[in-house]
């Protein structure tokens, strides 16, 4: 559900088009896919308790990577990123996004054989059933 919402946010940046293009996966990107690209993986659901009911309320966990040929390119990608995620709410793809938290971000390892500079950002959003 999550992916959905977070996909649809950042394909419909007019500013992350130019750099990226289409290039935004769920879970992994295809091998011979072109940098820079972007991956979002849910890593967890946390449900709501609710006493003899189904939870109305989600939080669930999920990360943004960021792949790109230069450290100042991921950089920028992951500054938008921060930017359209960090503190978002609304309702995209029909899906109510109470908000979304910015939580944390790491620098990946520099992939020698590749070339290729990566980020890795960590979000929490409660989705609204």
């Amino acid at each position: 559900m999550i992916k959905n919402a977070v996909y649809n946010i950042l394909i419909n940046d007019v500013t992350l088009e130019p750099i990226v293009g289409t290039k935004i996966y769920p879970i992994m990107a295809p091998q011979e896919t072109e940098w820079p690209f972007i991956v979002i993986t849910k890593n967890s659901v946390e449900p709501t308790d609710i006493k003899g009911a189904v939870s109305t309320d989600d939080v669930q966990n999920f990360q943004v990577d960021c792949y790109a040929r230069t450290e100042r390119e991921v950089q920028t990608i992951a500054a938008r990123i921060r930017v359209l995620l960090d503190q978002y709410s609304g309702t995209v793809s029909s899906i109510n996004v109470q908000n979304i938290v910015f939580e944390n971000e790491t620098d990946g390892d520099f992939n020698y054989a590749s070339e290729v500079f990566a980020k890795s950002q960590d979000y929490r959003a409660r989705i609204k059933n």
